[in-house]
């Protein structure tokens, strides 16, 4: 049986209209998909690098903000700021307890793509971490 010259108009026109209708969604999944996969890096990066900014207050009992904030900038990159705080603990005499808040602005990866979206206006996302020890007097 043979088709005629209508109906491969009608199927080509078909194949152009579904591609038309779902790539939107596709690219909206995809670029999605990378830019959580990005947060997500650094995410872990940010948080690592709280915890090694306590980890050196705690090794050193020095509450020095200056070197909290270039071993943050070493593990998390130079666009982290750190703020270092310290209370009294109120379970242990003679301690402290010593916590490094991290905040990371990220841009987006994907460019203007994401910006339609009133959460990614800025064109940037910003990301959080802290961590906490019990320093030793």
């Amino acid at each position: 049986m043979t088709r005629g010259v209508a109906t491969l108009s009608v199927e080509r026109g078909q194949a152009t209209l579904e591609l038309a209708i779902f790539l939107p969604f596709f690219l909206l999944l995809l670029l999605g998909s990378i830019e959580l996969g990005n947060a997500w890096h650094v995410a872990n990066k940010v948080a690592q690098a709280a915890h090694e900014g306590v980890e050196h207050v705690r090794r050193t009992g020095q509450l020095d903000s200056a070197e909290v904030n270039t071993i943050v900038a070493a593990v998390a990159g130079p666009d982290a700021t750190a703020s270092l705080s310290s209370r009294t603990a109120t379970s242990v005499r003679e301690a402290r307890l010593v916590t490094v808040d991290v905040e990371v602005r990220q841009p987006l990866l994907t460019g203007p793509f994401l910006k339609l979206f009133s959460v990614f206006r800025s064109g940037t996302i910003r990301i959080e971490r802290s961590a906490t020890a019990l320093v030793m007097s």
